[in-house]
């Protein structure tokens, strides 16, 4: 899913880029984005599975907004009294622990719903990595002519601070 979008792009870059292209080039740099952050940023329903940790809790993406579904080994667990969830992502068992080397199959929904101000951060790096690769599609790396020489930017990647700032958003998986 694109953080941005080919109107917002033409704006930045005070003209019009082929449709198709833009719209691919946000469509990569989101790929980015959500690469960069170990996870997609955007709200998304998604089924995931995990090996038993022999610990009560698992940590699924956040913020969590939906678990529909917890199964251990094919069996389906019920939220009134087989696991508890919150919004920070911890997935709890009551009263046991998820067994070591158990299959645990989770259907759930995560990420940032439209409009949060953590998509808004993922909007401007979308469209400051769009932008310069639209300014700079053959990636060139420095140019020299007449004696002037001109060093450019990354091409398709995040750079520094473009990592900085996704970062707060990383999937903070780990067994506790």
């Amino acid at each position: 899913m694109a953080y941005a979008d080919t109107i917002d792009l033409d704006a930045l870059v005070q003209g019009e880029i082929p449709f198709a292209t833009a719209a691919l080039l946000l469509d990569l740099v989101a790929d980015e984005i959500d690469l960069g952050a170990g996870r997609p940023l955007a709200e998304t329903a998604r089924v995931e599975t995990f090996d038993g940790p022999g610990a009560s809790t698992l940590w699924l993406d956040w913020p969590l907004s939906e678990v529909t579904s917890v199964k251990v080994d094919g069996i389906t667990l019920t939220a009134d009294g087989g696991y508890t969830w919150s919004r920070s992502g911890w997935l709890t068992r009551i009263g046991d622990v998820w067994a070591a080397g158990s299959v645990i199959e989770v259907a759930y929904t995560s990420g940032f719903p439209a409009g949060a101000p953590e998509l808004g951060v993922a909007r401007r790096v979308s469209l400051e990595i769009a932008a310069r690769v639209a300014a700079n599609p053959q990636a060139l790396e420095s140019l020299t002519a007449d004696g002037v020489s001109a060093t450019f930017g990354l091409g398709l990647g995040l750079d520094d601070a473009q990592k900085a700032d996704i970062r707060r958003f990383t999937s903070r998986r780990r067994v506790a």
